[in-house]
């Protein structure tokens, strides 16, 4: 436990959110049941240095009070990219733009094809709860999941959907971590996605979350979980790689799979 958080703080200062958040969920139940009231302290104020509130539920989750306006000190945001300078977001969206240029030309040639839609939305805070009333598939970062590398695996699977949507990314709460085994819980990830997201009536869409997360369900650690009706799945990357060109392939074969067996259809 004396490791966790200090590992934690480093991990904060080389962005990497995802590490960070994993070793103060596991560093918190061992403070809570000590009542070490100065660990659970310093777990607080290393959450409250991850940007973009991704700490919040640790501080609220530590009973610890936030630090106060003048020792509070995020990390400075990053500088916003010069204008000539391309993110990989801003390639994928000007491929696409390309793509639906040559598409029209298509279009106007042959007027009996139809063209797959893939949409990807802006990287903010997702809704308290969103209703979705489009059919298709919906890819739902979790937690600090690169929302840029599910769009970039949407060109693979939209063949099989006709619509592909990346929503904003979704955080996972205190309930979603088990302490005991240093994992996320699929059961809760799945509830907290129902929380979010709303299909209505008649809608045939599939919503599957992503994470690179370690996740478990009943029977132990699980790559893929899925709600009763079907309808949301979950996937953890944590057994696919840490690298997202790595990771690409087993993800697209693995949404694939779940377009199949949720019998979502291209139009």
């Amino acid at each position: 436990m004396a490791d966790e958080v200090a590992q934690a703080r480093k991990a904060v200062a080389a962005g990497d959110v995802d590490e960070a958040l994993v070793l103060l969920w596991k560093a918190l139940e061992p403070a809570r049941l000590a009542h070490d009231q100065a660990r659970l302290r310093e777990i607080a104020d290393v959450a409250a240095a991850i940007p973009d509130g991704e700490g919040v539920d640790l501080i609220a989750a530590t009973g610890a009070a936030p630090p106060s306006a003048h020792e509070w000190v995020r990390p400075p945001k990053q500088a916003p990219a010069k204008a000539h300078s391309f993110t990989p977001l801003l390639w994928v969206v000007v491929g696409l733009l390309v793509l639906a240029v040559v598409g029209a030309q298509v279009y106007r040639s042959v007027p009996h094809l139809t063209f797959p839609d893939i949409r990807v939305r802006q990287a903010s805070p997702a809704p308290a709860q969103t209703a979705l009333r489009e059919n298709g598939l919906y890819l739902v970062p979790l937690a600090n999941f690169p929302q840029v590398e599910l769009a970039d695996v949407a060109p693979g699977v939209v063949t099989a959907t006709g619509r592909v949507e990346t929503t904003p990314p979704l955080a996972l709460g205190p309930t979603t971590f088990d302490a005991a085994t240093g994992q996320f819980v699929a059961e809760e990830i799945l509830r907290r996605m129902v929380e979010a997201y709303e299909v209505e009536g008649g809608t045939d869409a599939l919503l599957v979350g992503v994470t690179s997360l370690p996740m478990r369900d009943d029977a132990g650690p699980a790559t893929v979980a899925r709600s009763e009706d079907g309808q949301f799945v979950v996937i953890s990357t944590s057994a696919l790689g840490s690298d997202s060109r790595q990771r690409s392939d087993p993800l697209r074969r693995l949404l694939l799979g779940e377009i199949r067996r949720a019998g979502l259809n291209a139009p």
